[in-house]
């Protein structure tokens, strides 16, 4: 009887922990440059996936940066949330 609710419960665990549905990235990019900031917002949809390939497909991680282009930095944001 133990084993049986063992493996029942090591089965809930798998199915549930690799659920494959449609999931979507929304990020926040924000670009400033001296006391100007612009904003876009962008959204991709990753069809039929588990969230680490969701993930990995659309990219979605946040990060910021420093670009220097032509002498002139730019603050680079990017905010990425996975549903």
């Amino acid at each position: 009887m133990k084993n049986l609710l063992l493996l029942l419960f090591v089965s809930a665990v798998l199915v549930l922990s690799s659920c494959r549905k449609d999931r979507t990235c929304d990020c926040t990019n924000t670009t400033t440059y001296m006391s100007t900031s612009e904003v876009e917002t962008t959204t991709e949809t990753i069809g039929h996936a588990t969230k680490r390939e969701a993930k990995r497909e659309a990219g979605c991680y946040s990060h910021k940066s420093t670009i220097t282009q032509n002498g002139v930095a730019y603050q680079v944001s990017s905010d990425c949330k996975l549903k």
